[in-house]
């Protein structure tokens, strides 16, 4: 698997997220960009909307970096330039349980979805996985309750373009 793939220009990132991924399917805006969930894989593809956000390439953690299963690191990276504009990482369906704008209360009253040895259980997974990359020496940015997501049993930490070594 290539970790960077490059484009000749912006438009062109754009149409292959629309032709080649199908990503119709628009699942989460944020403060960098928009995320697409694509038809022809059901992988997230984001593009980045924020164009003043300079990331070094080289410098951002992917699944070829590190085994975590807790985190959802990019698998590939899509640029312009050597200016990233979005990338590729899998899918985790799942609602942000902790966003107060989507929050659904009566998740809470079902203890097949929510009770507090699942919400243990997914605790400590998440934790043992960031003392893992804590040892490898990767640094763990914007995990605020927007990019945590509670599946069951699991925490998933997603949107970790910021992480780096």
């Amino acid at each position: 698997m290539t970790r960077t793939r490059n484009f000749d220009s912006l438009e062109d990132y754009k149409r292959f997220l629309e032709k080649e991924k199908k990503c119709s399917t628009e699942i989460g805006r944020g403060g960098e960009g928009i995320c697409y969930l694509s038809d022809s894989d059901n992988q997230v593809y984001k593009l980045i909307t924020k164009y003043q956000l300079k990331y070094d390439i080289d410098k951002i953690i992917t699944t070829s970096n590190t085994d975590v299963s807790q985190y959802i690191f990019p698998n590939e990276l899509y640029a312009v330039d050597d200016q990233m504009v979005g990338y590729r990482t899998r899918y985790i369906e799942e609602r942000n349980l902790f966003d107060i704008k989507t929050i659904d209360i009566s998740l809470f009253k079902d203890d097949s979805y929510f009770d507090i040895e699942s919400f243990l259980t997914a605790y400590y997974e998440i934790l043992k996985d960031t003392n893992k990359l804590a040892t490898e020496g990767i640094a763990i940015h914007d995990l605020v309750l927007a990019n945590l997501l509670f599946v069951g049993r699991h925490f998933y930490g997603i949107d970790t373009i910021g992480c780096d070594f």
